[in-house]
């Protein structure tokens, strides 16, 4: 999706996490790749966070909460 992102022009991933490690390592790994204007990273859980983003989507891929 990333990858999607970063060559369609107008494009943009909007990522939810809930852990704050994880959400620095990929903020980093995005700055390295120059990616870090193309992805959204949010931090919460995204069962309760989906509502509120303003749509349409092209396309949502959700990993249920483990």
């Amino acid at each position: 999706m990333v990858a999607m992102s970063s060559v369609i022009e107008m494009s943009r991933c909007i990522a939810r996490e809930f852990n704050p490690d994880k959400i620095a390592l990929a903020r980093a790994n995005l700055a390295s790749a120059g990616l870090a204007g193309v992805v959204e990273i949010v931090h919460g859980p995204a069962a309760e966070t989906l509502a509120a983003l303003p749509g349409p989507f092209d396309l949502v891929f959700l990993d249920a909460d483990r």
